[in-house]
């Protein structure tokens, strides 16, 4: 029997390149006392703290790209060069994230960046080699995050809370973001010949059609699998919470994950070509598509008294969505054997003082690296005591330094 080791990674060392508000920055994150494993007795705490526009949220994005998929801001790359200031010299050059990474068994660097700013395809390194994409580090590198964006996320639309499930998959399963991907460009091709054909009059070519309904059927099944084993896998740790963190039973409601409750996938195929077949009058008279794995809601209830998530107070909602994603980042670890960074973006905001102090707690117990911002560190309760396992930056106009607060 093959033994798989338990990767814990962390960051050692980033360093940013015409990245946003930074035009070169480095940041050393050396292990305490000296030490060459990532894990740590008290945690591996990184806080950045500053005044908002400071450029705190751009690490943290800097840190996301090099996970699959567009990071947490999903911004075109050429939103991420360095703009000049007014009245500057405009800069041809792209922009470049670097990380040395520690490992379980070494460094290994990683790098993602374009080479103009016109906003060329992405590029990417490992160990200063080119790779396809930023899959080539899932293999020891994985990020879990929260926004403050997020905050609203039971309450906004049901876009949304889509785009948080694709997100959570993605990070379970890197090749989730191609099926999606691959869906998406299905339908749209699909529904850009229903548009010509609305357009001109002439029927749109049903051999064509047909095609392109078999790809979005394929790969929307797949999709959908995922989606439901995800969630359920998800929902069977995140009942419990992380007191006083309460527990969220979850569930995904949507035509393709609902149909495989009582079908097999090679059915639920069939099911969705027909049923794209017969909807084609109806998205062509109304230029969208009606049904498919893009109209799916993620669903949330608190675990104890059963009220659904929407319907709890802000703080309740914020600490549901901090116990989600701390149960996700140990599917995570129980799956694929890395135990992901965790980048909290803002996370204190809604808790009240005792989640606060709590919440810190429960990082210093993670045993993996998490980086947080805050405009102050008086909202990370604990945090500035000797033996906090927490190393304090000051995030001052893309400038970062040591903290002499700690």
């Amino acid at each position: 029997m093959i033994a798989f080791e338990l990767q814990l990674s962390r960051i050692q060392r980033l360093t940013l390149t015409n990245f946003r508000n930074y035009k070169a920055q480095a940041l050393s994150l050396p292990a305490r006392d000296g030490a060459v494993s990532p894990v740590a007795v008290h945690g591996d705490i990184v806080a950045l703290i500053g005044p908002n526009g400071a450029g705190k949220t751009n690490v943290l994005v800097a840190l996301s790209l090099l996970s699959p998929g567009r990071g947490l801001r999903g911004s075109a790359w050429a939103d991420y060069m360095r703009k000049a200031p007014v009245g500057g010299t405009p800069t041809n050059a792209g922009f470049a994230v670097a990380c040395d990474v520690g490992t379980g068994v070494g460094q290994r660097s990683v790098g993602i960046g374009t080479a103009s700013a016109a906003g060329d395809k992405r590029q990417c390194r490992l160990d200063g080699q080119n790779v396809r994409s930023a899959h080539a580090f899932a293999e020891f590198l994985s990020f879990v995050w929260l926004t403050p964006q997020q905050d609203g996320l039971f309450r906004g639309a049901a876009e949304e809370r889509r785009r948080f499930v694709d997100q959570l998959a993605t990070a379970l399963d890197a090749s989730y973001a191609s099926e999606w991907s691959a869906y998406q460009n299905s339908a749209r091709q699909r529904l850009r010949l229903l548009k010509e054909a609305a357009a001109t009059g002439v029927s749109a070519d049903p051999t064509w059609l047909t095609a392109l309904e078999d790809s979005m059927a394929r790969h929307a099944t797949t999709v959908a699998v995922a989606r439901r084993a995800m969630v359920r896998q998800l929902s069977a740790l995140a009942e419990k919470g992380q007191a006083p963190f309460p527990g969220a039973r979850l569930g995904i409601d949507g035509t393709a994950e609902q149909a495989l409750n009582t079908s097999a996938a090679v059915d639920v195929e069939d099911q969705l070509k027909n049923m794209w077949r017969e909807e084609r009058g109806y998205d062509q008279r109304y230029g969208r598509t009606h049904t498919g794995p893009h109209r799916s809601d993620f669903l949330a209830w608190h675990s104890e008294h059963g009220m659904p998530a929407q319907d709890c107070s802000t703080g309740e909602q914020k600490a549901m969505l901090i116990a989600i994603l701390l149960s996700h980042a140990q599917l995570i670890e129980n799956q694929r054997m890395v135990r992901p960074i965790l980048l909290l973006d803002e996370a204190t905001a809604h808790l009240d003082p005792d989640r606060r102090v709590a919440l810190i707690e429960v990082l210093q117990r993670f045993g993996g690296q998490c980086w947080l911002t805050g405009t102050d560190l008086g909202a990370f309760p604990g945090l500035e005591r000797d033996g906090a396992g927490a190393q304090v930056f000051d995030v001052r106009d893309g400038r970062i330094s040591p903290s002499s607060r700690q």
